[in-house]
């Protein structure tokens, strides 16, 4: 029975290895220094702006963002200096995060220098979540940092002390109404608390909604734990019984 504990935690661990490993191997996005701007209005509609300062060409490369069934990402539109470029969901794209496509060109112009992504979110509840569109590799590092640069903030341009940002963890800026924080990476998504939309219906979210994976990697390691910790404990007795 411990040697069958111990296979299937084996098989576990290298699932994760194989799930880790297959997304290490992506090459970053070359860009290390992020603009967000987001602005919320209490009709529950936000416009969000993105500017990617690139380090090197991009060809065609996946963005994606976590869907929310309270909210409704889109359409998404860029622009490289005077390059318009069009994203379109790609095939295949499942909950719960959402891909699209979009052709870069390939050239890397060192004068326009940014790549400028610019969407829309219409939000429905009390608690709104603006999911952000985001490379679907990682960022690049900064130089001498453990991460990129990316500078986020979030504007609310209803009543003074009507909303505040729940998600990320966001300091108080210019005005009552105003948050800003430097961050490592990109954030899945902006949550803020505020009241109900006037004239909209509500909407709440399941227990088992999009979670981006977190429930089930959560599960895995309770399991792995649950298995590997009787396994270790039951060969340590026998060794020691054995060296005694």
């Amino acid at each position: 029975m411990p040697r069958t504990f111990a296979a299937a935690g084996l098989a576990i661990a290298g699932a994760l290895l194989l799930v880790r490993g297959g997304s290490a191997a992506d090459a970053p996005f070359p860009s290390h220094d992020v603009r967000v701007h987001v602005s919320v209005g209490e009709d529950g509609r936000a416009t969000v702006n993105e500017e990617y300062t690139l380090t090197a060409a991009i060809a065609r490369t996946p963005f994606q963002f976590l869907s929310d069934p309270c909210a409704v990402v889109g359409p998404v539109s860029g622009a490289i200096g005077e390059r318009a470029i069009d994203f379109v969901t790609a095939a295949g794209s499942h909950t719960p995060w959402t891909f699209l496509d979009g052709d870069f060109g390939g050239a890397f112009d060192a004068a326009a220098g940014a790549l400028k992504v610019r969407y829309e979110v219409h939000t429905r509840g009390a608690e709104v979540v603006v999911p952000l569109v985001m490379p679907a590799t990682a960022l690049a590092l900064a130089d001498g940092a453990r991460g990129a640069r990316v500078n986020i903030t979030v504007v609310w341009t209803g009543p003074a002390g009507a909303a505040r940002v729940a998600l990320p963890r966001l300091e108080p800026a210019t005005s009552p109404n105003e948050w800003q924080a430097d961050l490592l990476a990109m954030p899945s998504s902006v949550r803020i608390d505020t009241a109900p939309v006037a004239g909209s219906s509500t909407c709440a979210r399941s227990s088992d909604g999009p979670t981006g994976g977190l429930q089930w990697r959560f599960v895995v390691f309770v399991g792995t734990m649950v298995i590997w910790v009787p396994t270790y404990l039951l060969w340590f007795a026998r060794r020691w019984r054995a060296t005694s």
